[in-house]
């Protein structure tokens, strides 16, 4: 998918991003401020994840990091545990929505 618009992740917490960076091929891992952010493919789409912590500040400042030095340009995905399974599913069919799930 030469082109694609790399995705980013953002989880509240660890427990969230199992699943996911399981399912990850995995390139590395950067630290910056304080947040780990793993870059690498998910099924086929470059993708970055990020564990943000709590808050809408923590998640505003993950996800100005993932436009300004990933370039991520399709919206960040925010998903809960008990739904990874279904989101990851909606980031392999290319879907460039934003999709909160609660």
């Amino acid at each position: 998918m030469a082109g694609a618009p790399t995705i980013g992740l953002i989880c509240a917490i660890r427990q969230e991003l199992v699943d996911l960076r399981a399912a990850l091929e995995h390139d590395r891992r950067t630290r910056i401020g304080g947040f780990d952010l793993d870059q690498g493919r998910l099924d086929g789409r470059q993708v970055v994840l990020a564990e943000a912590g709590i808050g809408k500040v923590n998640t505003a400042t993950v996800a100005t990091l993932l436009a300004a030095r990933f370039d991520a340009g399709a919206p960040a995905v925010i998903a809960v545990r008990r739904a990874l399974h279904d989101t990851a599913r909606h980031v392999a069919a290319g879907r460039r929505d934003l999709v909160v799930i609660p």
